[in-house]
């Protein structure tokens, strides 16, 4: 569907990487949640971006579907991890693997705002206010380093995807 695709190209997009990222996400304390940028919750786990991903599969246990690629951005490799509604796409970083993406992609999970696919797509924008980048079709929102985007297809939400700014 599109919004595989849609996540599928987010991780595949290569960009040019900041020869810095390795230092970055050292500097981050990644001891405790930071609770900064935007959040999703599901099964009452609260997740975000660039955080250790171990803690959260630990408590959401084994996921639906797992897919790995050779990753563009890191020497490494990219890994989704899919569970129901969402799925968790991570990068390694000195053998620890952090949170690059978490993808909406079902109306059974929504931001911890409340907006799910499916949602109008000027609820987006009563709910965060004006977004940073906009066009037709799609809104993205920046916060301590991170970048929720919603697209937006007919006039509602068609994919919802929490993304990190390290690469």
């Amino acid at each position: 569907s599109v919004v595989i695709l849609a996540a599928v190209l987010t991780v595949c997009a290569c960009k040019e990487t900041n020869k810095n990222i390795t230092n970055e996400v050292n500097q981050t304390d990644k001891t405790e949640h930071r609770e900064k940028g935007y959040l999703f919750e599901a099964k009452e786990i609260t997740m975000s971006v660039d955080e250790e991903a171990n803690k959260y599969f630990i408590k959401l246990g084994e996921p639906e579907a797992y897919f790995e690629a050779k990753s563009c951005a890191f020497d490494d490799t990219d890994k989704i991890y899919t569970y129901s509604g969402f799925e968790i796409t991570t990068y390694t970083i000195n053998e620890k693997e952090y949170v690059l993406s978490i993808v909406l992609l079902n109306d059974t999970v929504k931001t911890k705002e409340g907006i799910s696919i499916g949602s109008d797509a000027l609820k987006v924008e009563e709910v965060y206010g004006t977004p940073k980048k906009s066009t037709k079709t799609w809104k993205t929102y920046e916060k301590d380093g991170m970048t929720l985007r919603f697209i937006i297809e007919d006039g509602k939400v068609y994919s919802i995807e929490y993304l990190s700014n390290v690469v």
